[in-house]
């Protein structure tokens, strides 16, 4: 179209004030080189001449960008005048108010979008996860909204075909971590057809235990729902696992020795494979899987050779077997390490309190009942560790526990041992009395509580035991005994593991009772109403037996329901024995040594004997001691807040800086020395320590003190306060 004369007019004017600004341009610029090389000032110059000719040029670079300035704003202006111009009549645009309402209303939508998109930045969230929303939807079935860090850290690496070493803690779903890729990747697969293949199987999976196997193989069954999973393990017969073998199945979860077992006699093939897990891997050597697990990998190795299959690794603790496997059976190309332990000083579960108790053997069967009274959930579970078969026999015969155990260990039956975990998982008793076979890769749902009767021979042991709790983000208590000679090895997992023992001592009668308190009080609420008019007419009665006082006649009605009936029995706290209180004396200055609170209880209570007294302990802080007195000896009075305190018949009195209290817990002591004339404190001669004085320990563990004994991993006894 020609262009009319107006508009060469316009593009004329344009043209021109381009041109005069150009040449402004050219003119300022050359003013400025000028000033550069002639106008700079000498040495000799005065600061009034430097100061003027600073200024002229900074007037002169302001003018230069001020005619930048104006020729930005021209050509906007031309650009501007040209795209507003009035088009002609037969090209005339709709009134633009409409768009402007379109375009507010994309931006609600954008923002709209930006606000889904925060929702699911969270990177544990399940909605963002690279798997189908098929088995979203059976996640979230089973409750599961987000996946554990183990589980998000390794997911995308297993999907893109590597292989993986997983390290997590004890209870943050290793399980899952490599259940659910390998599921989605099968599925993937598969979508063709709508079936997965059945013969001969895709996945194998290694495990320690037969508990553990049937868990793994539940978890699978639970997310894939098509999937034909098959569980081989010792002690059951063989045809049956072969029958299954021969029909096909996807996935074969078994225990290393059945495994190899049926790979030897042909019956299990392994060249369709295209996944072997090893599941809790530590544990498997722990249990001397070793070779057996060698034979696997070697086998699929050979049959797998010319077809690229993924090896995935998991476990809590990482032994030095899992770098040879690594190297041997691994792609090193492809293969990702994931530890989300190792930077982290505590290696259990944050959600898990840790108990120690001392406690002698002979009386530890009647103190684990009261624990578990004390730390146990009302109607919960409790778990209890032993280390040998007959002990775990024992101590579910004693009267406190043998209403609410079951035992499980090896010399029970396999059908036995399935029927008692069933059983425990559905909560049908409530403590479960097991050996190690039951300490690992278990995941029973809602366990409150883990005892160990004596300390673990190794640190991972304890790790993968007191891991039986606090699961899943629930919180659970792990309670500990040791006897005197086995109080070093709770300062050895402390520092291997970055926990802290708490130490409150043995629960005491008054203690045991309000927890059963508590629990009679929440079935109040389950009784029919109905069943009041029983009741009524007898309620007067009781309270005219307590001379109208309904306080005294309800409390009563608690003590027959608690079987409290007599006064509770005294318990020491540091050994746990009956007809022993703990004292706690305390000075406004550090001490040396026990010795001084000896001297001051022979001054001060002339009546109490050598035998009324025993286990004097130093605190951390050199400003106390604990001692357990004969309970006879001790009367306790007055109010709560300020009791007084007798002892042999002597009424206490502070004095010299020196204070004396009951104590309700123990506070932070000393490992046990060798004093009181080179006497063990518990059994005369055998303690642990590297110096008989009452400090911290250096040493190991050694006999006894002064009164003789050899020396031995701590250096040689010294009987001297």
């Amino acid at each position: 179209m020609a262009k009319t004369k107006d508009e060469f007019e316009d593009v004329k004017d344009v043209t021109k004030k381009e041109k005069k600004r150009k040449s402004k341009d050219r003119d300022a610029e050359e003013k400025v080189k000028k000033s550069d090389t002639n106008a700079v000032p000498t040495d000799d110059a005065t600061p009034d001449v430097v100061k003027k000719e600073k200024k002229r040029k900074r007037k002169l670079e302001a003018e230069s960008e001020k005619s930048k300035d104006e020729a930005e704003s021209l050509d906007d202006g031309g650009l501007d005048e040209s795209r507003n111009a009035s088009p002609p009549a037969d090209q005339q645009v709709p009134e633009a108010e409409p768009v402007k309402k379109k375009a507010k209303k994309a931006k609600s939508t954008n923002l709209s979008e930006n606000d889904s998109v925060s929702e699911e930045a969270d990177p544990t969230s399940l909605a963002v996860q690279p798997i189908s929303d098929a088995l979203k939807q059976r996640l979230r079935e089973r409750g599961i909204d987000k996946l554990f860090p183990i589980q998000v850290a390794t997911l995308s690496h297993i999907m893109a075909g590597k292989d993986v070493v997983g390290r997590a803690r004890t209870g943050t779903g290793k399980t899952l971590a490599f259940a659910l890729p390998i599921i989605q990747l099968l599925w993937e697969q598969n979508s063709d057809s709508g079936a997965m293949a059945r013969r001969p199987p895709k996945v194998l999976v290694m495990t320690p235990t037969r508990e553990l196997c049937l868990q793994v193989a539940k978890e699978f069954e639970g997310i894939s729902g098509r999937a034909k999973v098959l569980t081989v393990y010792g002690g059951v017969a063989y045809d049956g696992q072969n029958a299954a073998l021969r029909d096909g199945v996807d996935i074969v979860v078994g225990t290393p020795g059945r495994l190899i077992d049926m790979i030897e006699r042909g019956t299990l093939r392994l060249n369709n494979l295209r996944f072997v897990v090893m599941d809790e891997a530590d544990q498997m050597l722990d249990v001397g899987f070793r070779e057996s697990m060698d034979a696997i990998l070697a086998k699929v190795k050979e049959q797998r050779e010319s077809v690229v299959h993924q090896t995935l690794l998991f476990s809590a603790t990482i032994p030095n077997w899992v770098a040879e496997a690594t190297t041997k059976y691994m792609r090193p190309e492809f293969l990702e390490k994931i530890d989300l332990v190792k930077d982290e000083k505590l290696k259990t579960s944050v959600n898990i309190r840790h108990i120690a108790i001392p406690s002698r053997w002979q009386m530890r069967n009647d103190i684990v009942g009261d624990v578990v009274s004390t730390y146990g959930c009302h109607g919960g579970r409790s778990i209890i560790f032993v280390e040998r078969k007959h002990e775990a026999n024992e101590l579910a015969l004693t009267d406190k526990l043998k209403a609410t155990a079951q035992v499980i260990h090896g010399d029970i039956a396999q059908n036995q041992r399935e029927i008692t975990l069933r059983g425990f998982r559905d909560g049908k008793f409530g403590v479960l009395i097991a050996t190690n076979v039951a300490a690992r890769g278990l995941d029973i749902p809602e366990i409150d509580l883990v005892i160990n009767c004596e300390p673990p021979s190794d640190i991972d042991t304890y790790i993968h035991r007191s891991g039986r709790t606090g699961r899943a983000g629930r919180s659970g208590v792990c309670v500990v005994f040791y006897k005197p000679n086995q109080e070093y090895m709770l300062g050895t997992i402390e520092r291997a593991t970055g926990l802290k023992f708490e130490r409150p001592g043995v629960p005491q009668a008054k203690d045991i009772l309000a927890r059963k308190i508590e629990d009679t009080l929440s079935l109040f609420s389950s009784i029919d109403s109905s069943v009041f008019d029983y009741f009524v007419p007898h309620v007067d009665g009781l309270v005219n037996l307590y001379k109208g006082d309904t306080s005294k006649a309800f409390a009563a009605c608690l003590a027959l329901i608690t079987n409290t009936t007599k006064p509770l029995p005294s318990r020491s706290l540091l050994t746990a024995q009956e007809g022993w209180r703990t004292l706690l004396f305390t000075t406004s200055q550090p001490i040396r040594h026990a010795g001084f609170v000896k001297a001051l209880i022979k001054r001060e209570f002339p009546d109490l004997t050598w035998e009324d007294t025993k286990g004097y302990r130093m605190t951390t802080d050199s400003c106390g001691v604990v001692v357990d007195v004969n309970s006879e000896k001790v009367v306790v009075s007055g109010g709560s807040d300020e009791p007084s305190i007798e002892v042999a018949g002597v009424r206490w009195t502070p004095s010299g800086g020196v204070q004396l209290q009951i104590a309700n817990e123990l506070p932070d002591l000393v490992d046990r020395d060798e004093g009181n004339g080179g006497q063990s404190q518990y059994s005369g001669g055998r303690s642990y320590g590297g110096d008989s004085h009452s400090r911290p320990a250096r040493g190991g563990f050694r006999r006894g003190g002064g009164g003789g004994g050899g020396g031995g991993y701590g250096g040689r006894g010294r009987g001297r306060w």
